[in-house]
């Protein structure tokens, strides 16, 4: 029998060494996307479709949403205002899925008021928002879910996976009406990071500050406390869009849950000064808990603060990360 010379047995055990390992971890790093608080002109922001063809990230009746999100109160000077229907718009805007005239079903929207999460729903006849007391523009990862239950209205902000706010909004079904409402800049879209509309960003202001993990159920995953997974997510039956953020170059986002009727697919709107959103490698995630083969997580925990955060520079979001 033939014998492989040690020097080439070595040379063997060592490719097998980078064999493995590129396999199993060669993947881009994990991303998150910065926006810059510049977002009017159509600029800086993230717009996901929802409409024409529906997709299924219009979600209206039972729903989760949730995300991570990294910010300074510094860059981040809006108001949650509770006593109007539409108080949620006065803060930081995250998420605006608001739809213009009349004939809609509903719309929601997301923000950052006074450091705090204020959420609101509206059926198009009234509305509701709820202001959190828990702190998050503290420069720190937190992880953010909200839920909105369709036949009560009950609405929740969960912060870190702890209850911070309820209330009860308007019941019924709140999602796009693709018969109703009157047209314009971005009317088919979700908008993350910016007013969709641009009507006025001294009024409504644009978010500063970093989002990731951003997923979208069509149940109410969370009813009481909860410990937030430090992984990124993986699809099952009840995800309708789930964006990783992890493209880490380029301006199309991706929708990775196999959503039926999906993808929901999102793009990037770069501009602004300074210009945004970039990707930046500044994420909740260790880069260590994250397995390639399978698309998921591997064993174990990565949460965490990520490193600095806030601030500019680095490459744009079409051409890399900082």
């Amino acid at each position: 029998m033939k014998r492989i010379p040690l020097i080439q047995f070595g040379k063997l055990i060592v490719f097998l060494t980078i064999f493995f390992f590129t396999t199993q971890f060669s993947f881009a790093a994990p991303t998150s996307l910065l926006f810059h608080g510049t977002g009017e002109g159509d600029v800086d922001r993230l717009k996901i479709v929802v409409a024409y063809p529906t997709k299924p990230v219009d979600v209206g009746e039972d729903f989760t949403i949730e995300w991570w999100m990294k910010a300074s109160i510094n860059n981040n000077q809006g108001e949650c205002v509770d006593e109007l229907d539409d108080g949620w718009s006065y803060g930081n805007i995250l998420f605006d899925r608001e739809i213009f005239g009349n004939g809609a079903f509903g719309s929601y929207g997301i923000a950052l008021g006074s450091g705090r999460i204020s959420f609101g729903v509206h059926n198009g006849t009234w509305g509701k928002t709820v202001c959190g007391s828990t702190y998050v523009a503290d420069n720190q990862w937190h992880h953010i879910a909200v839920t909105r239950e369709m036949d009560s209205g009950t609405m929740k902000i969960f912060v870190d996976g702890e209850l911070d706010t309820t209330g009860i909004g308007p019941s019924g079904n709140v999602s796009y009406n693709y018969g109703g409402g009157e047209g314009g800049t971005g009317q088919f879209y979700l908008v993350v990071g910016a007013e969709k509309y641009d009507l006025d960003s001294e009024l409504f202001p644009p978010y500063s500050g970093r989002i990731d993990e951003i997923r979208f159920s069509g149940v109410i995953r969370y009813d009481s406390n909860f410990l937030p997974q430090t992984e990124p997510f993986e699809t099952d039956e009840d995800t309708l869009a789930l964006f990783h953020l992890d493209e880490g170059t380029g301006t199309s986002v991706n929708d990775t849950s196999g959503a039926l009727g999906g993808p929901s697919p999102g793009a990037i709107q770069v501009g602004g000064s300074p210009e945004g959103p970039e990707w930046s490698s500044d994420s909740p995630f260790d880069i260590s808990t994250i397995d390639s083969s399978t698309g998921g997580s591997s064993s174990g925990s990565g949460g965490g603060s990520g490193g600095s955060g806030g601030g500019s520079g680095g490459s744009s979001s079409s051409g890399g990360t900082t």
